[in-house]
């Protein structure tokens, strides 16, 4: 039997798996081209092929793991969009599903008196092919489970809570090793039931775990339904008012066009220039309300808009929109948080020149934001870092704008030039 073959078949469905485990957390970058991604993954292959990285609880354990993962963040940074610390978490994470994977296949094949773990991870023998096959069907289900679980709940949780999380699967498997390496070598049929039982425990508290993130992000939806309620009666309660003042300005203008209609009939021009000019400042306070097709959106503009306008912040908007998939929440997050912004930037300003404007695009399939305000001088190269400066910029909002752009698989860029802050940022 050419065991050369079996390997690269092995590995074959090992990259399928890990492809596909990628591409549902994550999307290709614009430069990979399906051909060039095609090749990184055979580069890929033949590294893979020629470490003899077949089964990860072999051999030289503490090396083999380190490659896999280093393996994987280069496939998931080279072609993907994502952040590095995130691509770090989902390559800890699929490393886990493999080591965990290995012990216990390994485990159950020696249970079962189909081979030993010597015979199953040594080439040779008909254990060795079962651990193959069994070993990729377990990758594939376990990737297909975390894949739902990041997927539906996981967007929800910040970076350190999946970092916590994490730490219930990394010492399940450092116990199940240790007990690999000390007992199952030599184990009993009475000392491997107890093993058995021990995975099982094991899996069972991991699986807990997952269904504690699952209670917890789906009150956490629950919660953002009903503030996007209230957003909803906010905006709606904006419209009425707009409404209203509509009505109050119909009125408003058809008494000035008589008055006008009069002092120009009795060529009293200085009158009706005056007159115009009032009319001029009855348009100028009537509120302009934003439209953009998106519910949460709205909402966040529009209430902006009425809170700096109530400052004395002159607030003002261009948006030329179309629906998408985009996240409603997370884009109406990343607004709210940047116009709170540039509310606060503009009102700690001394002088009376106070402005906001925004400028919501879509250009190439992609959501282009630029929000410029009023402000006092900000060092933008050290945005994230100043602790203790008076003039900072909103760090902390920063921050959770940025992390809400980069979830999105966006890009956002912070600039300031003529006593100006500006924002722009790409979705």
């Amino acid at each position: 039997m050419n065991w050369h073959i079996i390997n690269a078949v092995n590995i074959t469905a090992e990259l399928c798996i890990i492809c596909f485990y990628f591409s549902k957390l994550m999307r290709l970058k614009e430069r990979a081209s399906k051909t060039l991604t095609g090749l990184g993954y055979a580069a890929a292959g033949v590294l893979l092929f020629f470490s003899g990285i077949v089964f990860t609880v072999a051999g030289e354990a503490a090396i083999k793991i380190i490659i896999f993962l280093v393996l994987l963040l280069s496939l998931a940074n080279a072609f993907y969009r994502v952040s590095f610390p995130k691509s770090l978490l989902y390559c800890l994470i699929f490393v886990i599903i493999v080591i965990i994977s290995d012990i216990i296949l390994i485990s159950l094949l020696a249970f079962l008196g189909i081979g030993t773990p010597g015979d199953v991870v040594s080439e040779g023998n008909s254990g060795h092919i079962a651990g193959i096959i069994g070993t990729k069907i377990l990758y594939f289900w376990l990737s297909v489970y975390i894949c739902q679980i990041i997927n539906k709940d996981g967007s929800d949780l910040r970076m350190q809570h999946w970092a916590t999380i994490l730490i219930m699967p990394i010492i399940s498997v450092l116990i199940l090793y240790i007990i690999f390496i000390s007992l199952i070598l030599n184990a009993t049929e009475r000392q491997m039931i107890v093993y058995i039982v021990s995975i099982l425990g094991l899996l069972y508290l991991n699986i807990s775990v997952f269904d504690f993130i699952e209670a917890y992000s789906s009150k956490l939806r629950l919660a953002i339904l009903e503030q996007a309620l209230k957003s909803e009666k906010a905006n709606y309660a904006l419209l009425e008012d707009s409404y209203g003042e509509l009505r109050s300005l119909k009125h408003d203008i058809k008494n000035q066009f008589s008055i006008i209609q009069e002092l120009l009939s009795n060529t009293d021009n200085i009158a009706a220039e005056k007159a115009f000019e009032g009319m001029k400042m009855t348009f100028d306070k009537y509120e302009t309300v934003y439209y953009t097709g998106d519910v949460l959106v709205d909402t966040i503009i529009n209430i902006k808009a009425s809170e700096a306008r109530k400052k004395g912040i002159e607030f003002s908007a261009n948006i030329v929109t179309n629906r998408s998939n985009i996240n409603s929440i997370e884009l109406a997050r990343v607004l709210g948080n940047a116009l709170d912004n540039s509310i606060e930037a503009c009102d700690r300003l001394a002088s009376d020149n106070k402005n906001i404007k925004l400028d919501i695009a879509w250009k190439n399939a992609k959501y282009v934001i630029t929000i410029i305000n009023s402000s006092d001088y900000v060092n933008v190269s050290n945005l994230f870092t100043t602790k203790k400066n008076p003039l900072s910029h909103g760090i902390g909002m920063m921050k959770s704008i940025k992390s809400s752009v980069e979830k999105m698989n966006g890009v956002i860029a912070f600039k300031y030039e003529n006593k100006e802050f500006r924002v722009d940022i790409v979705i």
